[in-house]
């Protein structure tokens, strides 16, 4: 399993559902987010401390037991009742996490991605963790028979194959005889 991912929004949900899952507060939790931004692995990292011995009923979809005496929700959006159950909100993916995530992504299948491809990865107008990963792994297949490293041209050929692949802005050049 791929790691979770520690930067500050993620440490600060990750402290609340430790202290849910050791009992030290609220019995019923929330965690919400955007799509992509991480709560799926925050949902496998809280399934691995129930079956290490804490407490847990963990839901990740947004139809846990109103009845029951504590879970752990995780939903897309606030629900419209929170049934009880405290908030705990993750953020759009900053920048360090994105990073984190494809260098997570990359050392589990035994790749590197040059700084150039990173960076193109990087810049990508998304804030959506499986989007980033999906667009890594089509390019790292497009360049996997050569070598083990993403290059730019990989994910810039796969961005194009998208037609995601938008062209640099052109410098303003002015024009002879006009206005001067």
């Amino acid at each position: 399993m791929e790691a979770l991912i520690r930067t500050h929004s993620i440490d600060e949900a990750v402290a609340y559902v430790e202290a849910f899952l050791h009992g030290k507060n609220a019995m019923k939790l929330w965690v919400v987010g955007p799509g992509g931004c991480g709560k799926t692995f925050l949902a496998r990292w809280a399934a691995d401390q129930t079956r290490n011995g804490k407490r847990g009923a963990i839901h990740d979809n947004s139809d846990p037991d109103p009845d029951a005496p504590f879970w752990l929700a995780f939903s897309r959006q606030v629900p419209d009742d929170l049934l009880g159950g405290e908030l705990v909100e993750i953020g759009v993916p900053e920048y360090e996490r994105k990073l984190g995530v494809l260098r997570e992504w990359a050392a589990a299948r035994g790749l590197d991605i040059a700084p150039r491809a990173m960076d193109a990865l990087l810049t990508l107008e998304t804030d959506n963790l499986q989007f980033l990963r999906s667009i890594a792994d089509r390019s790292a297949r497009e360049g996997i028979l050569t070598s083990p490293r993403i290059q730019e041209v990989d994910v810039l050929r796969t961005l194009g194959r998208l037609g995601m692949l938008r062209a640099p802005e052109q410098p303003t050049l002015p024009v002879e005889g006009m206005g001067h």
